[in-house]
C-alpha cells in the first residue's frame, strides 16, 4: 500500500527540463506543491509553462554548479532526480552523475536534510559490480553501456553512504521509457519490465513515490500496473 501524505510539500527537482523531469514538476504543482527546479537553460523550462506559476522556482545552474545545487534543496521536504545524459555509447560524460552526487548533492542533502531523496536510475542498473547479460548484450546496442554503469556506481555508493536517519532514500529502475500522453498506473516490480513506459507516467509515479515511506532503503523496478480481468 502507497503511504503519502496531502500535506504541502516543497520538491527539490534535478533533470527538471528533461522528457520526466517536466512531468514531475507539472505534477508536482497540481497538487500544490512548491517546486524548486534546478536547470541548465531556463528558457526550456519556461517554455512548458503556460503561464509562469507562483509555485514553482527556477535556479540556473549545472551539476559543477554548488551554491546552485544547495539553493535547490534549501529548505525541501522532498527531493527527486530524474536527470540522465544522452543515449550514446560516446557521447554520454563518463560517470558524470556518480562525481556529481557524491561531490555536490550529497554534501547539499547533508545540510538540508528533506524527509526522502529520490533516485531515478534505470532497469539495466544493479549494486552489485558484476555486469548482467542485459548489460553486456542489450545496453552497447541501445546506447546505454555508459549510463548503466555510471547509475550502477551510484547506487552503491547510496547504498554504503546512507542519510538516514534524516533523510529517506528510494532507487527506482524504470522499464524503457517512451514519449506519449501516457495515463497508466505503474507499480513496483520485483522483476524489470519488458513493456515500456511513458515519461508522463513515470513523472506522475515519482510524485508519488518520494512520498511512499514503504520504499524507503529500496530499490524496486517500475512497470506497467496489470489490469484485473
Amino acid at each position: 500500500a502507497t503511504t503519502t501524505t496531502t500535506q504541502q510539500e516543497t520538491l527539490g527537482v534535478f533533470g527538471a527540463s528533461g522528457q520526466t523531469g517536466k512531468h514531475v514538476v507539472l505534477n508536482a504543482l497540481e497538487l500544490g506543491w512548491k517546486v524548486q527546479a534546478l536547470v541548465r537553460t531556463p528558457a526550456k523550462l519556461n517554455d512548458m509553462m503556460e503561464q509562469p506559476h507562483e509555485n514553482l522556482t527556477i535556479i540556473q545552474g549545472d551539476f559543477s554548479n554548488g551554491p546552485a545545487i544547495q539553493q535547490t534543496v534549501q529548505g525541501c521536504t522532498l527531493v527527486i532526480c530524474c536527470a540522465g545524459g544522452p543515449h550514446s555509447n560516446f557521447k554520454y560524460e563518463k560517470m558524470f552523475m556518480n562525481r556529481f552526487v557524491q561531490e555536490q548533492l550529497w554534501p547539499a542533502l547533508k545540510e538540508s536534510k528533506p524527509r526522502s531523496f529520490l533516485y531515478q536510475a534505470g532497469a539495466l542498473s544493479k549494486r552489485h559490480k558484476f555486469p548482467t547479460f542485459a548489460q553486456v548484450v542489450v545496453s552497447p546496442l541501445m546506447g546505454l553501456w555508459p549510463m548503466a554503469k555510471d547509475n550502477d556506481a551510484v547506487m552503491r555508493f547510496i547504498h554504503k553512504n546512507p542519510l538516514e536517519p534524516d533523510t529517506k532514500v528510494i532507487v527506482t529502475r524504470p522499464a524503457a521509457l517512451i514519449s506519449g500522453k501516457g495515463g497508466s498506473e505503474l507499480t513496483t516490480s520485483s522483476m524489470a519490465a519488458a513493456i515500456p513506459v511513458t515519461f508522463a507516467d513515470l513523472g506522475k509515479f515519482n510524485v508519488q513515490a518520494v512520498q511512499d515511506e514503504s520504499l524507503a532503503g529500496k530499490c524496486p523496478y517500475i512497470a506497467k500496473k496489470r489490469s484485473k480481468k
